[in-house]
């Protein structure tokens, strides 16, 4: 859940963009039942992102388009690869509704992937807050991506307050290196140290080159950047978030990162796993999630060890 919006790469080139949809797009291409909840538009822009969706095999929630238009975003990109983004929001489908116009969560659903500062900081903000009060009242476990866009965040304190209550009943928190040094200055270790006492029970971070690690409270693991030519970054922390709730899932290892208890190994191999599907994105011009036969094989579950044989009753 969050936003949806249409990127215009120059060229210029109309693209299906939004951290939110993005994820949503990234699951459904990786074989993941993923649904998309938040309104999308219902104009030609609009259509574009639910062509998409449906493309990647991507429920949407609701399934009626919106009245009002598409989120828009103008993309360029440096020497580097780095995107930046100038935003058209105001009044639009994705940034503008209430709790009340969204279905309810689907009872099957295991888990709820909620990103990011751009929905949040909208007029929408408060529904979103709702969606994830509502998944976790069900019982269904959280993620969040705060997603942090400093240049347009509209009330910084509003935001910072919203994000701390949504901390508080999150299971999983993926960040960037960057969000973490907005959100928390004094250094990337206060960051961890900070989420997991808020309540999250695993904290997952990208940093760039610098690769990726993970902590809860039993365990610390971090995984290297691949080496590769980049093409540019849009979507790369949205695929990398997809890869690694499908390979927790995948590996059933997903409530146990929820509830901080997944072991070494496991978060390793996510980690890893996500970074692969990161650097095949990192490759293509804009969001272009990978597929399963783009990256390493999935590792295969683990053995179930065999019962240990109970004791026989001492004779009488």
């Amino acid at each position: 859940s969050g936003e949806n919006i249409a990127d215009i790469l120059p060229g210029p080139r109309v693209v299906p963009g939004g951290a939110a949809l993005n994820v949503a797009r990234a699951l459904g291409r990786l074989g993941a039942n993923a649904a998309y909840l938040a309104p999308v538009s219902a104009d030609e822009n609009g259509q574009r992102l639910r062509q998409a969706l449906r493309d990647d095999r991507v429920q949407i929630l609701p399934e009626k388009p919106s009245p009002k238009p598409c989120s828009l975003a103008v993309v360029s990109v440096d020497e580097n690869g780095q995107p930046a983004y100038q935003f058209s929001r105001d009044g639009t489908a994705d940034a503008d509704f209430h709790f009340a116009d969204l279905p309810p969560i689907p009872a099957n659903a295991e888990l709820l992937h909620l990103v990011g500062a751009l929905a949040l900081d909208s007029n929408a903000g408060d529904a979103f807050e709702k969606i994830a009060h509502a998944a976790a009242k069900q019982q269904i476990p959280v993620c969040i991506d705060p997603n942090i866009r400093p240049a347009l965040i509209r009330d910084e304190p509003a935001l910072r307050a919203r994000l701390n209550r949504i901390f508080q009943i999150a299971n999983i928190v993926k960040l960037s290196d960057e969000d973490a040094q907005f959100l928390f200055p004094k250094n990337l270790e206060s960051a961890f140290h900070q989420l997991l006492a808020a309540g999250p029970k695993t904290v997952v971070m990208t940093r760039g080159e610098n690769g990726a690690e993970a902590r809860t409270a039993r365990i610390a693991v971090s995984v290297p950047a691949r080496k590769i030519a980049v093409a540019d970054s849009v979507g790369a922390g949205d695929c990398f978030a997809a890869a690694l709730l499908f390979f927790l899932h995948r590996r059933q290892a997903l409530n146990a990162a929820a509830n901080g208890q997944i072991d070494k190994n496991a978060m390793q191999s996510a980690l890893t796993f996500a970074a692969a599907a990161a650097a095949v994105n990192c490759q293509r011009p804009g969001c272009n999630p990978p597929t399963l036969a783009d990256l390493p094989p999935l590792p295969p579950l683990p053995l179930t060890p065999p019962p240990v044989p109970s004791a026989p009753a001492p004779a009488v």
